[in-house]
């Protein structure tokens, strides 16, 4: 059965820099608070309680089109563990497949995905 188990619960997380620091690098940082698992083709992706998770990683300067927290932000939050739990491009589709699920419009879902992906690419080249 492909899905969810559980609940996605985030708690924010205090952030204790210097206030310039939090203006230049806003914190977009949670806690799971309770443990859940996203069942799909690739198999189960356990999300840990405790673990942390910065939402989406959208660059700044794209953050006014897609905010770290829009309504990927479960996915996101997925695919935070799946990287720690399979290989780059495994854990990308995961996360699109989670979006779709989530009921992201395909659209967007999409972009997302394309983005990580070359994000991965160039992370993988570049080192």
């Amino acid at each position: 059965m492909r899905g969810y188990t559980g609940e996605c619960l985030l708690i924010p997380k205090r952030d204790f820099r210097p206030w310039w620091k939090r203006i230049i690098w806003p914190p977009v940082i949670f806690t799971v608070a309770r443990a859940f698992v996203f069942s799909c083709r690739y198999g189960t992706v356990e999300i840990p309680a405790g673990m942390p998770t910065d939402g989406a990683s959208v660059p700044r300067p794209m953050r006014w089109i897609f905010p770290p927290v829009g309504d990927y932000l479960r996915a996101a939050v997925v695919h935070d563990a799946a990287l720690k739990q399979n290989p780059r491009q495994v854990a990308d589709e995961i996360f699109l497949e989670a979006m779709l699920y989530d009921g992201v419009p395909e659209w967007k879902a999409y972009t997302l995905f394309g983005a990580v992906r070359l994000f991965g690419i160039l992370k993988e080249r570049i080192g």
